[in-house]
């Protein structure tokens, strides 16, 4: 785990990498100090950083690759949040925030000045944060929606045998989603029902992609033996999505799904990768 120090090292360098150089009239931009006949610029702050934390450096990377696939993607998607948008979320974390500071015992002023600046200066930093955290969730979502996606719940149990007892007990009626808070061994998924993430082509296990991509909504498979396991599946829906859509075209529905449920790690992680493969980009050491 990188430490905090080191953390703040990351976030330094990256904002050096990213800024033209801030030396005064300087020759050359790329200095970054300069005192009596030396200088630093930012290939030795680079050269010195990458031989010491070549971990942190990968990070820096990445950082820098992912702030650009997100910058590029906002422009080309013509993505723009409304500031009445961003201004709730800040309110609202400030609200959050004096709520937890208050039940540590500590007072808002002081908590301003540990952090080094002023109510306003939070509210210009949480504003910049929202912004960016908003229109990343839009072009997640503008993501999925373009494409055809499964919305699916499983039952996973160990035997053939158990698999059929819980397919016999659906067809006379029993709940799926209590059945799966009982007998389901899949733990990520049983306490939601048995509900699984949203699936595109491509992203099950080989077993389950035959079949479920080839079931009809509300249908109950027969046994599935995947990954050491027997699965019972309903196809809940299946959503053709919008192919050639633009933003614009479908930002109600981007924003009814994001009332519903905000992107998770796994759902930016898809994208980035997907967005990787678009702009043939690399976070690694050449």
């Amino acid at each position: 785990m990188i430490s905090v120090v080191r953390y703040i090292i990351i976030l330094l360098l990256a904002a050096i990498l990213a800024t033209p150089g801030i030396a005064q009239n300087s020759k050359n931009k790329n200095v970054i100090v300069k005192f009596h006949d030396y200088q630093i610029t930012k290939e030795d702050v680079f050269d010195l950083f990458v031989r010491q934390y070549p971990l942190e450096a990968n990070e820096v990377i990445r950082q820098l690759v992912v702030r650009y696939i997100i910058r590029k993607e906002i422009n080309r998607e013509k993505i723009k949040i409304s500031s009445d948008d961003i201004i709730k979320n800040v309110l609202k974390e400030i609200k959050e925030t004096k709520k937890k500071v208050k039940e540590l015992g500590k007072n808002w002023a002081s908590y301003l000045k540990s952090q080094g600046g002023t109510e306003r200066d939070l509210k210009r930093n949480l504003f910049i944060k929202w912004r960016y955290s908003l229109s990343v969730q839009q072009l997640i979502r503008l993501f999925e929606l373009r494409r055809k996606h499964i919305e699916a719940r499983h039952i996973m149990v160990e035997t053939k045998d158990e698999a059929l007892k819980i397919i016999s007990k659906l067809k006379q009626g029993a709940d799926f989603a209590a059945l799966a808070s009982q007998k389901s061994k899949a733990m990520t998924t049983k306490d939601v029902g048995g509900k699984l993430p949203m699936a595109f082509a491509g992203e099950l296990p080989a077993d389950l992609e035959k079949e479920v991509w080839g079931m009809k909504p509300k249908k109950i498979s027969g046994p599935i033996f995947s990954q050491n396991a027997y699965h019972v599946v309903e196809v809940m829906s299946v959503n053709n999505g919008f192919p050639n859509a633009s933003w614009s075209s479908i930002k109600k529905e981007i924003q009814n799904s994001l009332e519903k449920k905000q992107p998770s790690p796994r759902d930016f992680k898809r994208w980035l990768n997907h967005m990787k493969k678009v702009y043939k980009a690399t976070d690694k050491f050449e």
